[in-house]
């Protein structure tokens, strides 16, 4: 019988793609999303949802009873982000801290309920901070912006949580990462559609991922025999490449 996974912030770029690659690869997938799609690339990825029949729940996450109704599953992943808007100066971290806060005791108390085998967190590599070396899972995080902060607090309190439950945790840090059902004014989606951009640092070297690898990644993770309590895995490719590497 496939495993049940349930995945948080199901309509997100990388929920959705999750969601859709889980259930093609046999999986039982149920969603959740926290708001009603209004943007047009959110119903766009909820539409393509529910024609693949992957069930999608509408919670507020900040509900305690809401999130209590939710029944167990055997995989959680959270895939929310809530820090899109983080480079707008009416960003408010203290209130997305709250609301993180609040989010994770409701999620603690759940689990306390309906313990999975595996909860899997998408961190970011801006938890690390910015450095002219290459990042390592035990690198020492000095993360040096409000989404760097926002999620690097959040796997604190998780390898935290790690201590008091039954079952793993693994951070998955993401580092840049493109393709289908992204946003249409990231970067490698206004290359390929071949819009006119302006690019402040043309010789800034990032490292790209496509969301396929990604996708690999958590189907190993899955068929992993064991994982420790608490782990954290760097989604890279190791390599730097330039906006004009990517242009040309």
């Amino acid at each position: 019988m496939s495993k049940s996974i349930l995945i948080i912030g199901s309509t997100s770029f990388i929920g959705s793609n999750l969601a859709l690659n889980l259930k093609k690869n046999g999986y039982l997938v149920h969603g959740i999303t926290t708001n009603s799609n209004r943007k047009s690339i959110k119903k766009k990825r909820l539409l393509l949802l529910k024609k693949n029949r992957i069930k999608i729940f509408t919670r507020n996450l900040l509900n305690n009873e809401s999130f209590l109704k939710i029944k167990k599953y055997q995989i959680v992943i959270n895939a929310i982000g809530w820090t899109e808007d983080y480079n707008n100066l009416k960003f408010d971290i203290n209130l997305t801290k709250k609301n993180y806060k609040v989010f994770y005791k409701n999620l603690e108390n759940y689990f306390k309920l309906n313990s999975p085998e595996l909860f899997i967190e998408i961190g970011s590599s801006a938890e690390y901070g910015k450095s002219n070396k290459k990042f390592s899972e035990n690198s020492k995080c000095n993360p040096d912006s409000k989404y760097g902060i926002l999620k690097n607090n959040n796997s604190n309190f998780l390898k935290k949580l790690s201590k008091k439950i039954t079952f793993s945790i693994v951070v998955l840090r993401i580092f840049s990462i493109f393709g289908q059902l992204d946003k249409e004014d990231k970067l490698v989606e206004l290359i390929k559609n071949k819009e006119k951009i302006l690019i402040n640092k043309p010789k800034l070297k990032q490292d790209f991922i496509s969301i396929n690898y990604l996708n690999n990644i958590v189907l190993k993770l899955l068929k992993k025999v064991k994982i420790r309590k608490f782990e954290i895995y760097n989604c890279s490719s190791g390599k730097g490449i330039t906006p004009l590497n990517i242009i040309n």
